[in-house]
């Protein structure tokens, strides 16, 4: 309260000339306000003729105005006062309402001027209350809606970690896999129904092989292997980990299609989804060092929605292939994509997020 009081009186201050009460407005269109700006606004300069009370800015309150008849005070017009105004007033004649009248408000005299002074407090707060309703009723209402926009739609592109190299490498290579992984599938229904004669049977029984091994895989295997292989040790094994699965699950893919025994489909789907489960391990786990914790599930949520993005165009993609061609269309654009997914994590895999990772740890060391 006290200090915005203090700046409305040095910003009134600046505007108001020292001797304004005895000039006229003529007098003061030509003359520079005291902070050495141009002259005031004609209209400006009538408000302050009319509003006089504004006047008792450049009295000295102990001086003068504390010398006044109080009738010399509530003959003065308050009309049009700004709050900002009315916050100058009250930490001009504050001081001298505190420590002469309120002391000695027995006199009728002084009581007056006190009444006075009490009066135009109480209009200072309700000029500051009626400021704060239209603020909480207009602005801070109309910021709070900007903001449930920006939360409700707009705030998962607004994270900071997505925007670094890593997040972006990441979410270009899990895009490429989703996109591989449903054109490939615009096939491989067809393939299993014309090759092996499957049906409702048949195909829950796949698709329970296909997610109990992925689950083995990412519960048990994926930590067995990486450290059999010294992925969680060295930063080189690691990429080679996952340029290794990358191949796995682009040429096992190929393979696949182009086998007719059902016994060596199972066998290489096996190592498909195992190494889609290795992969989706080391990821999970290298993408949690790339954010601070006020951001992590919103990367991760980024990164989600990116896949599902690419699951509805994937199958899109397939079917425009397959006018390309019916088969060997999508498979080239499935290897391609792992290509291209090898080489993205063969040269920035280790520079963008694992470099990060180790700056993580050893900040957590130290």
């Amino acid at each position: 309260f006290e200090p915005l009081n203090t700046i409305a009186l040095s910003r009134v201050w600046s505007r108001l000339p020292v001797s304004f009460r005895h000039g006229s407005v003529e007098t003061w269109k030509n003359t520079p306000t005291p902070s050495g700006h141009t002259s005031l606004p004609h209209r400006q300069i009538q408000r302050f003729k009319r509003t006089n009370v504004l006047t008792l800015l450049r009295l000295h309150p102990f001086d003068t105005i504390s010398k006044w008849h109080p009738c010399n005070l509530e003959q003065m017009s308050v009309t049009g006062m700004t709050l900002t105004e009315r916050r100058a007033l009250y930490a001009h004649m504050n001081p001298v309402a505190e420590q002469l009248w309120k002391k000695n408000r027995n006199g009728a005299s002084t009581k007056r001027k006190w009444e006075w002074h009490e009066m135009m407090t109480v209009k200072l707060k309700e000029s500051i209350a009626s400021y704060n309703s239209h603020v909480d009723r207009f602005i801070r209402k109309e910021e709070q809606q900007q903001q449930l926009k920006k939360t409700s739609f707009y705030s998962f592109l607004n994270i900071k970690a997505a925007r670094t190299p890593g997040a972006i490498l990441l979410m270009v290579s899990r895009v490429f896999m989703a996109l591989a992984f449903h054109v490939f599938q615009t096939i491989w229904s067809v393939a299993l129904k014309s090759k092996f004669d499957f049906g409702p049977s048949d195909y829950g029984k796949y698709l329970s092989f296909i997610g109990l091994t992925y689950a083995l895989s990412q519960g048990f295997l994926s930590k067995f292997l990486l450290e059999k292989l010294g992925g969680n040790k060295c930063d080189q094994t690691r990429v080679r980990t996952i340029i290794a699965c990358c191949i796995v699950l682009g040429l096992g893919r190929l393979l696949v299609y182009h086998t007719g025994s059902l016994v060596l489909v199972y066998f290489l789907f096996t190592c498909i989804v195992t190494a889609l489960g290795m992969i989706n391990t080391i990821l999970t786990a290298d993408t949690s060092y790339l954010s601070s914790s006020d951001e992590i599930g919103s990367l991760f949520g980024l990164l989600a929605s990116v896949e599902s993005g690419a699951g509805m165009i994937g199958p899109i993609l397939g079917g425009a292939l397959s006018y390309v061609h019916p088969v060997r269309a999508p498979l080239l654009f499935v290897a391609f994509l792992y290509a291209c997914v090898s080489v993205i994590f063969a040269w920035g895999y280790e520079k963008h997020i694992l470099a990060k990772k180790s700056k993580v740890l050893k900040s957590k060391t130290l």
